[in-house]
């Protein structure tokens, strides 16, 4: 199956690698002298923590394909934040749990960052 991306996709992933190169690590190693804080405010201001915040209507303010395109930028570029968790799972989860509305946009604009504990057996 070919799935093809859009023109504004495109874009997007562009813009997302352009990040990632600049906020990467050239090697896992550098992990220790990395500044996450700081990577997750220029996450904030290029937008890409709201993506999976409700609109009006109830739906994400973007796809799960424009999630997967960030997602791989910024995995490939060795971010050092938990993007996945806190950038794409919590939105949901605060949706899902009727959050206020607050609560919601201050993580998609990076004032708080939520994380996530789990036991191992997932619990």
């Amino acid at each position: 199956m070919l799935a093809l991306l859009t023109d504004e996709q495109v874009m997007l992933a562009d813009m997302a690698r352009d990040l990632g190169r600049k906020l990467g690590l050239a090697n896992p190693a550098d992990l220790e002298g990395a500044d996450p804080g700081a990577c997750w405010q220029e996450l904030a201001r290029a937008g890409l923590l709201g993506f999976r915040v409700r609109d009006e209507d109830g739906r994400p303010t973007a796809s799960g394909v424009e999630v997967a395109v960030v997602s791989e930028a910024i995995g490939a570029a060795l971010v050092p934040v938990a993007y996945a968790i806190s950038g794409v799972l919590v939105p949901e989860l605060l949706a899902a749990a009727a959050a206020p509305d607050s609560l919601q946009a201050d993580v998609a604009e990076g004032r708080t960052i939520i994380g996530l504990a789990m036991r191992a057996d997932l619990t």
